[in-house]
């Protein structure tokens, strides 16, 4: 258990026990930027480097037991976040990072690939390694997101909002089901935005219907950012 006394503050900070049921019994995770068009390409070779390492005297030791994919823009330079400056992401480009998330042989499959090569050689870890995914921010009063059935979203409208975010979380445990990654296990989802300016209802919102269908949900803001203490 950690404690961190700052300038300003009568009493420590208490941080959650590390390999705990709260935090889903990770240790060590590590973070892609994935799908924009700088990015590495997460192929086989490249998963290798953070699953696991060979030393010098032979002796194999793993690395990270868990991966979470964010992307910060998709094509056209969409972001997926209105705190940047430029063209917001629309459901076209959402559509495009669950493709990205679940490209064959890339990002995901690579690692599930990976794996299943050491389990051939009988090497496994004690538990499946973990996969978190990044829920973009639908950006409030954007009105040419796009359509869910019928109807045209407008995310100056709540609902609307959350709709979409509900729409993306279940298009991504969807495509989990059917790729059928037999040594990943999906461990949660990420939301975005780092604030909760003028979020203060859909990100706790976001987070009742993530853990509903029983996954961990993370949202973790900057430094001093707004909301820190509240989610």
């Amino acid at each position: 258990m950690l404690f961190v006394l700052l300038p300003g503050f009568s009493k420590a900070q208490e941080y959650m026990p590390m390999h705990s049921a709260e935090t889903g019994y990770i240790t060590d995770m590590i973070l892609f930027y994935h799908g924009g068009r700088e990015m590495m390409d997460y192929d086989t070779e490249f998963m290798k480097k953070h699953l696991y390492r060979v030393d010098e005297e032979g002796d194999f030791q793993w690395l990270f037991d868990s991966f979470l994919f964010l992307s910060i823009y998709g094509p056209e330079r969409r972001f997926f976040d209105g705190t940047f400056k430029g063209n917001i992401a629309r459901k076209q480009e959402w559509i495009w990072l669950i493709e990205e998330y679940f490209k064959q042989e890339k990002a995901i499959a690579a690692l599930n690939t990976v794996l299943d090569s050491l389990d051939r050689q009988q090497i496994k870890p004690l538990r499946k390694r973990k996969i978190v995914l990044s829920i973009p921010n639908p950006v409030e009063g954007q009105k040419d997101w796009g359509k869910l059935g019928s109807k045209t979203m407008d995310f100056s409208n709540p609902e609307d909002r959350l709709a979409a975010v509900k729409w993306f979380v279940d298009e991504c445990v969807r495509q989990w089901k059917k790729n059928k990654f037999e040594h990943l296990e999906l461990a949660g989802f990420y939301f975005f935005k780092e604030n909760s300016t003028g979020d203060e209802k859909l990100i706790p919102s976001i987070g009742d219907y993530v853990r509903r269908h029983g996954y961990k949900y993370y949202w973790i803001p900057y430094l001093w950012a707004k909301g820190y203490d509240k989610t």
